[in-house]
C-alpha cells in the first residue's frame, strides 16, 4: 500500500496570539472564512444510535426538537441549509450504561451523508459482497471494540453549492452537485467544534472497514518525522495523486488549512480534484 502525504502552506500574520487574515486576497480558502460557515449552518447537539438488529438509525437533537429513525423527518428539520453533527452512542452492556466516547487526545472515525437511510441500503456494488449497510456496520463496530469516537455529518448545504457562491478556483462552469465536498466542511467542522481531537479517519459510505487491529495513530507513526498531517492512498490501478475515499487528516494547523482549501476549491462534479488542488 503506497501513502501520499501532502502539506499546505500560506502567508499568515499573527495578531493578539491567533492567526488571522487581514486584508488578505485568499481569505475565502482559510480557516477563518470555514469557521464562519460552520458556526452558521452546524449543529452539534446530536447522537445517533444503531438498533441492535442494525436496521435503524436513530438521530436525536434536542436542540432541533428532532428525534427519529426516518429521513424525511431528518430532512425536513434541517432543510439542506444545516448540517448535523451526530456522534455514535455506544449501547449499554453488561459493564457500562449506553454512553458517548471522550474525545480529547482521541483520532475519530468520520462519514458523510445527506440522507442517513442511505447509510442502510442492502444493495450490493457490481462484484462484491459489501453493501452500504455491512459498511456502515463495520465502522460502528470498530467504533464498539477499539473505543474510537464516530461521527457522521448529516445534510446538505444547497445555497452554498451554486454558481454564485463557486470557487474564484472554478474557472469553468460551477459545482454541478449539491454534494460536492461537503466531506470535506464537514470533517473541518468536527475538528473546529472538537478541538480535543488528535484527528479523524475518513472512509465513503462504501467503504466496509476489515481489519480491526489497525489504528489511525499507527498510520501517523509511518510518518519519518511524526509530522504527516494526511494520509492516504493511490488507486490500485489506474494511479492518481491520491483517493478521496479513505483519508486521514491530523487536527493541525495545516490539516485544518488543507480541508478548508478543499472545501473552498469546489467545483464541476467531483470532489477529488479539489483535494489534489489543496
Amino acid at each position: 500500500m503506497r501513502f501520499t502525504f501532502t502539506y499546505l502552506l500560506a502567508p499568515v500574520w499573527l495578531c493578539n496570539g491567533r492567526y488571522t487574515f487581514p486584508q488578505d486576497p485568499l481569505y475565502w480558502r482559510s480557516v477563518d472564512a470555514a469557521y464562519t460557515l460552520v458556526k452558521q449552518h452546524f449543529q452539534d447537539d446530536c447522537l445517533m444510535r444503531l438498533s441492535t438488529l442494525k436496521t435503524e438509525l436513530r438521530i436525536t437533537s434536542p436542540a432541533l426538537r428532532l428525534d427519529t429513525s426516518d429521513s424525511s423527518d431528518a430532512a425536513a428539520s434541517i432543510g439542506n441549509a444545516t448540517m448535523l453533527l451526530c456522534q455514535h452512542v455506544l449501547p449499554p452492556n453488561s459493564d457500562s450504561p449506553e454512553r458517548t466516547l471522550p474525545t480529547d487526545g482521541a483520532f475519530a472515525m468520520f462519514m458523510y451523508a445527506n440522507r442517513h437511510d442511505y447509510l442502510l441500503k442492502t444493495t450490493t456494488a457490481v462484484s462484491s459482497t459489501m453493501s452500504k449497510l455491512s459498511a456502515t456496520t463495520s465502522k460502528f463496530l470498530y467504533s464498539e471494540r477499539t473505543d474510537t469516537p464516530l461521527f457522521l455529518a448529516l445534510g446538505r448545504l444547497d445555497h452554498l453549492q451554486n454558481d454564485r457562491s463557486k470557487s474564484p478556483a472554478c474557472l469553468k462552469g460551477g459545482v454541478r452537485t449539491p454534494y460536492n465536498s461537503l466531506k470535506a466542511i464537514g470533517l473541518l467542522g468536527l475538528f473546529l467544534l472538537r478541538p480535543g481531537l488528535r484527528g479523524a479517519f475518513y472512509t465513503d459510505t462504501d467503504a466496509q472497514i476489515i481489519d480491526f487491529t489497525a489504528t489511525p495513530a499507527d498510520y501517523f507513526a509511518l510518518s519519518s518525522t511524526h509530522q504527516a498531517d494526511l494520509i492516504g492512498t493511490s488507486n490500485l490501478h489506474d494511479p492518481i495523486l491520491i483517493n478521496g475515499g479513505a483519508l486521514l487528516f491530523r487536527n493541525s494547523l495545516r490539516g485544518r488549512r488543507m480541508l478548508a482549501a478543499w472545501w473552498a476549491y469546489r467545483c464541476g462534479r467531483k470532489d477529488q480534484p479539489g483535494l489534489w488542488r489543496a
